[in-house]
């Protein structure tokens, strides 16, 4: 059986989510109370995707089945005395390789450059005043005021709201439209 103590966070009333954060309403978080947050918890960031190295993406461009058996091919013909179709495929197959480690390595460093270019804020209440910090500066505790198109910046808990409609955004492949009316407890 849970206790208090034990009860999630999100399960709590508005008052005892702020106590457990030692957080008000009225003033958020004090700067040294949020630098210390800071440092206990780091910073609030996403976990990148690992980087792959050159020789993983070249790797890779010969693992697919097509290009697996274009190079059993060639290599069968050369043994077997078609030098010529030998070589032609397998000039074919590095070509093929050689595009596509070109391809995906540039995608990788245009998506490398685009997640560093992208810089997202929040307004946040410390010591009594609203604060633009960059996302990944919000701390547990927080007091995060939005606005009308405001991206949420971490896993938050509804204080006060006012005609607060959420568009759902599902991680995956797809989106869905669908609106959810927040009341806060």
């Amino acid at each position: 059986m849970r206790t208090d103590e034990e009860e999630p966070w999100h399960r709590r009333t508005t008052a005892e989510t702020l106590a457990h954060f030692r957080s008000s309403r009225s003033k958020g978080l004090s700067p040294a109370a949020a630098r210390k947050k800071l440092e206990i918890y780091g910073g609030n960031l996403l976990p990148g995707a690992a980087t792959r190295s050159a020789y993983r993406v070249l790797k890779d461009q010969f693992s697919p089945v097509p290009m697996s058996l274009a190079g059993m091919a060639a290599t069968l013909s050369i043994f077997t005395g078609r030098i010529i179709e030998g070589f032609v495929t397998l000039a074919v197959v590095s070509i093929n390789a050689a595009v596509g480690f070109y391809a995906e390595r540039k995608a990788d460093r245009d998506l490398e450059a685009t997640r560093m270019n992208i810089r997202l804020n929040a307004c946040v209440l410390r010591s009594g005043r609203l604060l633009q910090i960059p996302f990944e500066n919000v701390v547990p505790g927080d007091v995060v005021d939005l606005t009308p198109g405001s991206r949420i910046p971490a896993d938050a808990r509804v204080i006060e709201a006012h005609n607060l409609y959420l568009k759902d955004q599902p991680r995956g492949l797809h989106r869905c439209n669908r609106q959810t009316v927040i009341q806060p407890r």
